[in-house]
């Protein structure tokens, strides 16, 4: 308002005033534009490096989750395996792309699917935890599994679906059992049996053994 009246001061001639008061409204909008562009583009750069960030994170995370020597699978809120790792489709005999999609029960022999539904059931208070779980593999055999299993919800509290870290303790699991199986045969042996490591250390004696010494 002030430049218009010092304007209208120094020019009497109305035509040449209003000419005068026209450039000055383009050089308004001219100046308005070039602010909200400068904006704007400091905008698109914040939202870029947001973006760029993200996607570094992202693939650091599948760094991670793809060369971990556990399996990782996904399931969301209705059951359907949703992410994968290489390691644990190996292990089931599947591919990533073909455990994908499926309910997670195609994973699991039947008498493990009613003693997981707690894992899996919206209303559950479970949350989260270890178990020694059964997986059913694609040829039809089974394996012994540890999961470390994790219930997953939304800002809400809403649950979203479960994330397993898998490790196949198969082996393991046979092995204590046959050394189960051999302590009990040897406890049951009425001659003295005696076993040592390497080192010369006493790791077994049996029943025998005590009697006699």
């Amino acid at each position: 308002l002030a430049s218009s009246q010092i304007v209208a001061a120094l020019i009497s001639d109305e035509r040449t005033l209003a000419d005068v008061e026209t450039i000055k409204g383009w050089l308004f909008i001219l100046v308005t534009g070039l602010v909200l562009a400068a904006l704007l583009a400091r905008r698109d750069i914040t939202i870029q490096r947001a973006a760029d960030a993200v996607r570094r994170h992202e693939v650091r995370y599948r760094e991670i989750v793809e060369t971990t020597n556990d399996g990782v699978v996904v399931v969301d809120a209705t059951g359907t395996t949703t992410f994968a790792n290489e390691h644990v489709a190996a292990m089931l005999g599947w591919t990533v792309a073909e455990m994908l999609g499926r309910p997670v029960f195609d994973f699991l022999p039947p008498e493990e699917r009613s003693r997981l539904s707690d894992v899996f059931d919206a209303t559950s208070t479970w949350n989260a935890g270890e178990r020694d779980v059964r997986l059913l593999r694609r040829d039809g055999t089974t394996i012994w599994t540890r999961q470390r299993v994790n219930r997953l919800h939304d800002a809400s509290g809403a649950f979203e679906g479960t994330l397993a870290l898998v490790t196949d303790v198969t082996e393991r699991l046979a092995q204590e059992a046959t050394l189960a199986f051999q302590a009990t045969v040897l406890e049951h042996v009425h001659d003295a049996v005696i076993v040592v490591d390497r080192s010369g250390r006493l790791v077994h004696w049996s029943t025998g053994a005590v009697l006699l010494f």
